[in-house]
C-alpha cells in the first residue's frame, strides 16, 4: 500500500516522523515571524534538497497572527551552505518591500 502524503508539508520539511534528522544536533539557521518570508525560505531549502525543521510553523495554524517566530533549523553539514541561500533572504532587504504597489494594490508610479 503506497505511503500517504499530506500535500500541505514540504517535502524536506520535518514532520511527526523525524525524517532522518537527529533533533538533538540541529542548528538554527534563519527566524522570522513573517508568513510570507516562511514561505520563501520553505521553497528555499526544498529547491536546495537541505531537510530542515521548521520549530514553531504549527502556531501560526493556532494562532493565526504573526505572534510565534519561526525558527528553521538544519543538520550542522547544511549550515554553510543553508546560510549561504537564506543571505539575502531579510525582510528588510531590496527585494522584500511590503509598501511596494504589488503588495498594497496601487498602480506603480509611472517610468519618466
Amino acid at each position: 500500500m503506497p505511503e500517504e502524503t499530506d500535500e500541505n508539508v514540504s517535502p524536506n520539511s520535518i514532520d511527526g516522523n523525524n525524517g532522518g534528522l537527529n533533533e538533538e544536533f540541529l542548528v538554527s539557521v534563519f527566524k522570522t515571524d513573517n508568513m510570507a518570508i516562511v514561505a520563501v525560505v520553505k521553497s528555499i531549502l526544498d529547491e536546495a534538497g537541505i531537510k530542515y525543521l521548521a520549530k514553531g510553523d504549527n502556531m501560526q495554524g493556532v494562532v493565526p497572527i504573526n505572534a510565534f517566530p519561526v525558527d528553521f533549523q538544519v543538520m550542522p553539514d547544511d549550515e554553510a551552505y543553508a546560510r549561504e541561500l537564506l543571505a539575502e533572504v531579510d525582510e528588510d532587504s531590496d527585494w522584500y518591500d511590503e509598501n511596494s504597489p504589488e503588495e498594497t494594490g496601487e498602480e506603480p508610479p509611472p517610468n519618466p
